[in-house]
């Protein structure tokens, strides 16, 4: 496992205060925590992949990807075992307003600042032992917040990476009953974590979403293909018939074969 650290001379700056920067190859399976710090770290991942565990949840990360460590909380993470992760890391104090798209988010996507963090450890004319390099990582850090804070939404990153692989999920797997928590696993996180950014970015929760989904896919196998109600539920993941036809009856407050029978009677009219 190589690692290279820099400790910052610590001069106390107020607004954003360097305190450590370096990189690490970690080796297979390398892990830390649970712990915690007394400062932000941001990792910026080089290549490989882990995963990262906050007390929002638990996420796969891989090249281009930014974990981020917020003070005091308790946080774990370990590398692949197969592809383990190389990243640098910048440690630092804040008392100025930070960008949501580190306040709000555990993870960011973020290759472009891949050139700003890999200059935090090549300058080579600044000692790490010296004024001159906190100087030189305060503005590093003040440039990767200005490019994080020109993200548009925070919930654009958050859509692309859970919200619509959950939503093609969703729909791909249907007919084999998937649930609100399968979705969660396959996509690494707590089922809580997941139905909370659902809720956020939809506006219902996922286990509605889904049940809409199931209940408007039924109805069209009903009427537009005129499959029977065994055939039907089969399709949408329910095993039992009759479980079937009790969520079809709360949904629409018409039994299947009503449902049915109205809507072929409004179409002859």
């Amino acid at each position: 496992m190589a690692e290279k650290s820099k400790i910052v001379i610590n001069q106390g700056f107020s607004d954003i205060n360097p305190l450590i920067c370096g990189e690490e190859q970690c080796s297979i399976g390398h892990s830390y925590g649970p712990a915690t710090r007394s400062y932000w770290l941001l990792h910026y991942v080089v290549s490989g992949k882990g995963v990262f565990t906050s007390p929002r949840g638990t996420f796969s990360v891989s090249k281009g990807e930014i974990f981020i460590i917020r003070p005091y909380e308790i946080t774990f993470y370990q590398a692949d075992t197969s592809e383990p992760w190389k990243y640098i890391w910048i440690g630092f104090t804040a008392s100025t307003l930070l960008p949501p798209a580190m306040t709000d988010n555990d993870t960011v996507y973020a290759p472009y600042l891949a050139d700003i963090f890999l200059d935090c450890l090549s300058e080579p004319d600044i000692a790490s032992l010296s004024a001159g390099y906190e100087y030189f990582l305060c503005a590093k850090i003040w440039e990767i917040l200005g490019k994080l804070s020109q993200l548009k939404q925070r919930n654009i990153q958050t859509f692309e990476r859970y919200i619509r692989p959950a939503i093609n999920i969703m729909e791909a797997e249907m007919c084999n009953g998937i649930t609100v928590e399968e979705v969660a696993k396959r996509l690494h996180i707590n089922r809580s974590y997941f139905s909370v950014i659902f809720k956020d970015s939809m506006k219902i929760s996922p286990q509605k979403y889904l049940l809409g989904k199931r209940m408007e896919r039924a109805a069209e196998l009903l009427t537009k293909h005129a499959l029977n109600n065994t055939v039907t539920a089969a399709s949408v993941g329910y095993s039992d018939v009759f479980v079937f036809s009790r969520a079809f009856k709360s949904y629409f407050g018409v039994s299947p074969s009503e449902y049915k029978k109205l809507t072929s009677d409004s179409l002859s009219l």
